[in-house]
């Protein structure tokens, strides 16, 4: 096979804002009928899309598609012969939000299942405090020879699900129609009340207002952003911008 535009094919792909939202609908499409072994990716792709529209900053995206990241086979029990042992790890830890792979040191504090997947508990010397840790999103681990430093915490009780409100989050404040329901028991909300016609409005605790702002996009008329208004503003522009170029390419 001979190849004449390798150095084309070399640079990432530059999408025009058309491009970028027919192939957001595409990815929607195709993440429910996704095998497991390739959701995370059409994951990782859907929201780096979904940034650059929410950001609304530019009229071109750069692409760049990410490839799976094999995780460490048998890394919880190491993490767990690791904390018998009193012995700290060294971590290379992906970071979807970011797409990004970080090293850090940690101190294994203890190694749990919620959900349906193992997480790591665990002082990370890198954050300089204490972090939770998909176990299934570690692609390299190391149990060192150094030993644990004493942190005098206990392990989490992870009973109640895994969401822990940070200090600087921003409340917000969304309805939910009522095919929209689900959205309460599969998101981490803090508060919920019955609205008008069976919808249920949910008070989250948000840390990246992107977040919120792309949730809205994804599920349109499900969700609707009350509070805060500079949100509630913000969620509305960018919906009329995206039926505008709707408009303009239909």
């Amino acid at each position: 096979m001979r190849v004449d535009n390798a150095d084309f094919l070399a640079r990432p792909l530059r999408l025009g804002s058309n491009e970028a939202s027919a192939l957001i609908v595409a990815l929607h499409a195709l993440l429910d009928s996704s095998p497991a072994g390739s959701r995370d990716v059409v994951e990782r792709t859907l929201a780096k899309l979904e940034d650059a529209a929410a950001a609304g900053s530019t009229p071109l995206v750069d692409v760049h598609l990410p490839r799976p990241r094999p995780a460490v086979e048998g890394a919880a029990k190491a993490l767990a012969d690791a904390i018998a042992d009193n012995r700290q790890a060294r971590l290379d830890y992906y970071v979807p939000t970011r797409d990004e792979t970080t090293q850090r040191v940690v101190d294994p504090i203890a190694v749990t299942r919620s959900q349906g997947r193992d997480y790591l508990d665990a002082w990370c010397h890198l954050a300089e405090d204490r972090r939770l840790f998909r176990v299934d999103r570690i692609t390299g681990l190391e149990v060192l020879e150094s030993p644990r430093v004493a942190h005098d915490l206990q392990p989490r009780d992870l009973s109640e699900g895994l969401f822990e409100p940070g200090p600087e989050d921003l409340q917000a404040r969304v309805r939910l129609s009522p095919e929209m329901r689900w959205f309460a028991e599969y998101y981490p909300v803090l508060t919920t009340r019955e609205g008008a016609d069976g919808c249920l409005e949910a008070t989250l605790a948000v840390s990246d207002e992107r977040w919120l702002l792309r949730l809205a996009l994804r599920f349109g008329p499900g969700l609707t952003v009350l509070e805060p208004a500079e949100l509630r503003d913000r969620v509305a522009d960018v919906a009329r911008d995206a039926l505008r170029l709707h408009g303009a390419t239909a």
